[in-house]
């Protein structure tokens, strides 16, 4: 957003990035998951747009990879055949985190996205991601995750050797995802404006 405005030419003064935060009561981690080593990787996948710009392509093949369960959850779109995706349909965000609970990574493909909701809320719950750097995914999940390429098998063996590592590493910073970290971000943000007046 902030390059965008300099594109435009709007003079970008003192600001604070501030992602979006979920309700640390409905996603929270499973931290007694069993261990991925010798069972498919389970994924899961949402969105409530049904527009194909959300990766539904993406997702569908990673479904037909070998040691891959995938699953999804909200409105998937009619014109993507899901292949082998488990389609959940659509549910409340109080249960989504149950949901996310019961897999192991998340797979977020959607394009140009500013702050993905989905990929807030598997990072505070324990899910690490397989995303498309494109809009904030990267900034959101880069140090959770592997990027996807043009070779997702490849991609797939990447996460899996890594899944350990990533996994730890979402846990230990799970805390910016969740509101009481952004509730204090924006309050010191609001005393830096009033402070500028």
């Amino acid at each position: 957003c902030r390059d965008s405005f300099e594109e435009a030419g709007a003079p970008i003064g003192e600001y604070d990035v501030i992602n979006n935060a979920v309700d640390p009561r409905f996603f929270f981690p499973d931290l007694d998951k069993a261990p991925t080593d010798e069972r498919p990787l389970r994924y899961f996948a949402s969105s409530w747009s049904s527009n194909p710009r959300k990766g539904f392509a993406t997702i569908a093949s990673l479904s037909l990879l070998k040691g891959v369960e995938v699953s999804f959850a909200g409105r998937w779109a009619e014109e993507i055949d899901p292949q082998k995706v488990n389609l959940l349909g659509a549910h409340p965000s109080s249960e989504l985190g149950a949901i996310m609970r019961e897999h192991d990574a998340l797979i977020h493909a959607a394009k140009n996205e500013p702050c993905s909701n989905t990929v807030v809320e598997a990072l505070a719950s324990g899910l690490p991601a397989l995303y498309l750097d494109s809009g904030g995914n990267k900034e959101l999940a880069g140090e959770y995750g592997v990027a996807i390429s043009d070779d997702l098998e490849q991609d797939l063996e990447a996460f899996r050797s890594s899944y350990n590592e990533l996994r730890e590493r979402v846990l230990d910073h799970r805390e910016k995802f969740l509101m009481p970290r952004a509730a204090k971000a924006y309050m010191e943000s609001f005393e830096r404006a009033r402070d500028l007046r």
